[in-house]
């Protein structure tokens, strides 16, 4: 995802093509909640199947249905804060049926941004899971709003759907020539590109 500035503008580096994807662990993919798997036991969160990730980045909203005060707000087991869970939906889709659990953690000044959110707020967030109670665990956050709100989101799913390449898989002895080479190949961006490559990797 590339940086936005605050005045909502988007830098100039990224795609406007379908690329494909390149799987690699370390990641932090742009995903819809409803798309993310946890392997128990690999320990590792799955986007689509395809991507492995120990964290995602996700736009979400916040829903209009509550959970119970017993779930909603507890004491945090691990520390002498609270953990407060809502109710959200992916922001990048207009479909709101499919809801699942965010979870935060800390005193309340951490907590508050979460539990006094409005319906229908959108965030974008830094989460993870671990596969016990079935909810993401926010490790970063930021509002989505203010005039410029529209923009930013409009931006992101527009890069969502972009993303939705096929997963590329390359061999150990492949060298980074032939790795960016084969993505471009793959994605069929051009001889412009193409030169670009040859220029930066003397193929």
């Amino acid at each position: 995802m590339p940086t936005v500035t605050t005045s909502g503008e988007v830098l100039e580096c990224c795609p406007t093509t379908a690329l494909p994807i390149v799987a690699h662990g370390t990641g932090c993919p742009l995903a819809s909640p409803c798309k993310v798997t946890y392997d128990k036991q690999l320990g590792i969160m799955k986007v689509d199947n395809e991507i492995c990730a120990s964290s995602v980045r996700m736009f979400v909203r916040v829903s209009t249905e509550y959970l119970l005060d017993e779930e909603a707000c507890q004491q945090d087991p691990h520390s002498p804060g609270l953990r407060i869970k809502r109710l959200v939906c992916c922001g990048l889709t207009e479909d709101a049926t499919k809801k699942t659990v965010l979870a935060v953690a800390g005193p309340p000044s951490a907590v508050n941004w979460l539990s006094r959110a409005p319906a229908n707020a959108v965030f974008f967030i830094v989460a993870m899971s671990s596969g016990v109670d079935d909810c993401y665990i926010v490790n970063w956050h930021a509002s989505i709003a203010g005039p410029h709100g529209d923009k930013v989101l409009g931006y992101a799913k527009e890069q969502y759907r972009l993303q939705q390449g096929h997963a590329l898989n390359f061999a150990e002895v492949h060298t980074p020539s032939k790795r960016v080479k084969a993505i471009e190949e793959e994605s069929k961006l051009g001889e412009m590109q193409g030169a670009v490559t040859r220029s930066l990797f003397q193929i």
